[in-house]
């Protein structure tokens, strides 16, 4: 793991400068620019605002207004589906490159990892502005969100790492995890609160680490019920063995890409 970082850390200077390139391509005869970072994601959250509020008539929980609660679970989750889905093509798409460079393939994972961060940052700013505007009180609890945004962004880095890696051998990732990330999303407390789900199937649905680290998020910023301290630590001890998982996977079979290509 520490050669990793330490390739990756070396390689930052190109990191930087092919995610700058890409960033100026994306947008490159684009009326509206980056204004498009702000508007892809706030048109995902009007709709399911639209849906929930308007159509179902389903307001969140303890007088929270519906619009905070999609864009708190948007915010994140788009960033967890655009890391992994980015990263999972990232190795494969250079595949020319890395025939012909003898370049440590994390490194497009890296470019990949840090382009959907920028992501995030601005929605961040946006996601700040409506939370203290029509957001519920701030409580003590906000306290804690840090260790989740800190846990997200290592569980997204580590899901990219490992996917970008299959990808390479199995090129089904790519279908499969299209069709997983849109059941994730609804197999978790992203467009609705956690006190949604009956309360006599709550145990089970958070035993999904991504839900239940979802409704910590909730609970840290909206209020929502709190996971139990047993559905915490399975979190913990699941995604710490994803983590140690993605980077074993990556080590051990990176010598063997160019031969996959």
């Amino acid at each position: 793991m520490s050669q990793l970082y330490g390739a990756l850390w070396r390689s930052s200077a190109l990191i930087r400068f092919i995610v700058r390139t890409r960033q100026k391509g994306n947008f490159f005869g684009s009326i509206l620019g980056q204004l498009w970072l702000l508007l892809n994601p706030l048109a995902q959250m009007l709709i399911y605002y639209f849906l929930i509020a308007v159509v179902f008539r389903r307001g969140a929980a303890e007088g929270i207004h519906p619009f905070v609660m999609v864009m708190t679970g948007i915010t994140h989750y788009v960033f967890l589906q655009q890391c992994v889905q980015r990263s999972a093509e990232s190795v494969v798409n250079a595949e020319g490159l890395l025939m012909q460079v003898p370049l440590e393939p994390a490194i497009f994972t890296a470019v990949a990892f840090l382009e959907a961060i920028r992501d995030l940052i601005v929605t961040l700013v946006l996601f700040a502005g409506v939370y203290l505007w029509i957001g519920p009180e701030i409580s003590w609890r906000i306290a804690l969100y840090p260790v989740v945004l800190a846990t997200l962004v290592a569980v997204s880095w580590s899901a990219g790492l490992m996917f970008a890696t299959l990808q390479v051998f199995f090129r089904d990732v790519r279908q499969l995890l299209g069709i997983a990330l849109r059941v994730l999303l609804y197999l978790s407390p992203v467009v609705y609160m956690v006190d949604f789900v009956p309360e006599e199937h709550r145990a089970l649905y958070l035993l999904n680490p991504i839900g239940c680290l979802f409704a910590i998020l909730q609970w840290s910023l909206l209020g929502g019920p709190a996971p139990e301290l047993w559905q915490v630590a399975i979190l913990v001890c699941v995604l710490a063995g994803m983590v140690v998982a993605a980077h074993a996977l990556y080590s051990r079979l990176k010598v063997r890409f160019t031969k996959a290509f």
